[in-house]
């Protein structure tokens, strides 16, 4: 495929978001979200472009935007009930996702799931999440990929990441908060845990 600009990534992206947009939503707030979610795309290119540690299958802004109509990149924009957060789970073992989203959503969080770190990314970088959960080893783009990049693009607009990783111990810890991850899970994650550390306000969870 040839080099897309972002002006011609543009009108497909603003057809489907106004096709999906809630019904007070104005026609500049769709075009602007738009803007924004195609320069972030973008982003990613000379990001990856620059770091010589990235293993990845990003498939670049053009092919990204068919693989975010396969995800479907609409915001959820019901209100949320107290104490519930929006959260990413990234992991490619779908029988702990299914398990993981049951548990979470009956605390009422509002879950949504990514197999592979390159939908994991594109979810984070296009819809508005409160927690990231994302395991390290994945498919196509590794989690300490997947946390470097959005830290890098959305900058303190950026979700709490957390890191769930069967790698234990400071060097393990202090790997992920390079990375950017904000919290770092041990594998298997105690329900418990996992729970309790959604429970805890940001600024108190260490």
């Amino acid at each position: 495929m040839s080099e897309a600009t972002s002006d011609s990534l543009m009108p497909v992206l603003l057809a489907e978001l106004e096709r999906q947009a809630p019904s007070h939503a104005s026609e500049e707030a769709a075009s602007l979200r738009a803007a924004r979610i195609v320069d972030r795309l973008r982003a990613v290119d000379d990001v990856l472009s620059t770091s010589s540690q990235a293993k990845t299958a990003w498939p670049g802004a053009p092919r990204a935007i068919d693989r975010l109509r396969a995800l479907g990149w609409g915001d959820d924009h019901a209100a949320l009930p107290p104490g519930a957060r929006r959260v990413l789970f990234v992991d490619d073992h779908e029988d702990t996702c299914e398990l993981f989203q049951e548990l979470l959503q009956l605390e009422r969080h509002v879950v949504t799931v990514a197999h592979n770190g390159v939908d994991g990314l594109l979810l984070l970088l296009t819809r508005t999440f409160d927690v990231g959960l994302v395991d390290l080893g994945l498919p196509e783009m590794d989690g300490e990929t997947v946390a470097r990049v959005t830290k890098r693009i959305l900058g303190p607009a950026s979700p709490e990441l957390v890191a769930m990783t069967g790698y234990v111990g400071t060097e393990a810890r202090d790997q992920a908060r390079r990375a950017g991850f904000d919290l770092h899970l041990a594998k298997p994650v105690p329900a418990a845990q996992l729970l309790e550390t959604l429970r805890r306000p940001r600024s108190d969870r260490a």
